[in-house]
């Protein structure tokens, strides 16, 4: 007899983390992007938001942006948080 059917669900179970772990890869890199071009437009807009060391993280379950410190620079205004996670 074969032993395809016991070995089955294992590798099912596999392939689906596999892929799991690719899609939330590239959803984090998309999001990586659109932080980007957001900060890009603001920088037009005249809004300077500043995020050293900014990180994505989160997996496996859900995307988490962690700023250990975040300022926002507006001609001669400016203000400063301290760390921010969203």
């Amino acid at each position: 007899r074969s032993r395809l059917w016991l070995f089955a669900p294992f590798v099912l179970l596999a392939l689906v983390a596999a892929a799991w772990s690719a899609a939330w890869l590239v959803i984090r890199d998309g999001v990586r992007e659109a932080i980007d071009a957001w900060i890009a437009n603001e920088a037009v807009a005249g809004r300077r938001w500043e995020c050293p060391e900014r990180r994505i993280g989160g997996f496996p379950f859900r995307l988490e942006i962690t700023c250990p410190s975040l300022a926002l620079k507006r001609g001669d205004w400016s203000a400063t948080l301290g760390s921010v996670r969203a």
